[in-house]
C-alpha cells in the first residue's frame, strides 16, 4: 500500500562480484528492480570474468546468469535503469534491504544519468526492519514467495523483497517513505 503522495517504491537489489575486503574491490554484476505495481527491470553487465568474483558469487551467483552475448556495458545498462525509472510518475524511491551495497551501487551505475524522478536516499527495508507486529506477515509473504525463486539473482531477489512489503502493508505497517 502506498499512501497518497507517497513516492513510488522502486524494490532493488543487485548482484556484485563479493563483498569488499583487503586488496578486493567488488564490482556490479546485475540490478533487479520492481515497482509497486509488478513492473520489472533486469540488466546484466558484461565483462564479468569468475575469476575476479569470490568463491560464494562463482557457486551461487554466476550460474544464474544469462547468456553473455545478452549482457550490457556499463552505459546502455545506465541508461536502460534510468529510462525504466523515468517511466513512473512523480518521485520514485528504492527500498532496499542494504542499502549501503544495493542503493551504493545503484549510484555508481547512475552517477552521470541520475533519473530525475528519483529520490537520493534509499528507505531500508526487509522482514526484520518491520515493528515486530507486522513481521509475521513479512517473513511469511518473504519465505513463501522465495521457495518458487532462485536466490541471489537480483530480478527475483528484488521480488521476494517487494512480496514482504505488500505483505506488512497489507497487515496495517504504514511506512514513511518521506521520512515525516
Amino acid at each position: 500500500m502506498v499512501t497518497k503522495g507517497d513516492p513510488t517504491p522502486l524494490f532493488l537489489d543487485t548482484e556484485f562480484s563479493g563483498l569488499p575486503a583487503v586488496n578486493f574491490d567488488p564490482t556490479l554484476i546485475s540490478v533487479g528492480i520492481v515497482s509497486i505495481e509488478g513492473k520489472e527491470h533486469y540488466v546484466e553487465l558484461e565483462g564479468i570474468e569468475a575469476d575476479a568474483c569470490t568463491s560464494f558469487v562463482r557457486e551461487a551467483v554466476l550460474p544464474l546468469l544469462g547468456p553473455a552475448s545478452d549482457r550490457l556495458s556499463i552505459e546502455e545498462a545506465a541508461s536502460r535503469t534510468k529510462r525504466y525509472i523515468e517511466t513512473f510518475p512523480g518521485l520514485a524511491i528504492v527500498i532496499c534491504d542494504t542499502p549501503h551495497f544495493d542503493f551504493g551501487y545503484l549510484k555508481t551505475l547512475l552517477q552521470d544519468q541520475w533519473p530525475k524522478n528519483l529520490l537520493d536516499k534509499p528507505y531500508a527495508f526487509g522482514p526484520s526492519l518491520v515493528p515486530s507486529i507486522f513481521r509475521f506477515a513479512a517473513k511469511a509473504a518473504y519465505q513463501d514467495v522465495a521457495r518458487t525463486l532462485r536466490p541471489h539473482h537480483a530480478l527475483d531477489d528484488a521480488k521476494i523483497l517487494r512480496a514482504a512489503w505488500i505483505a506488512a502493508t497489507w497487515a496495517g505497517w504504514r511506512p514513511r517513505l518521506l521520512g515525516t
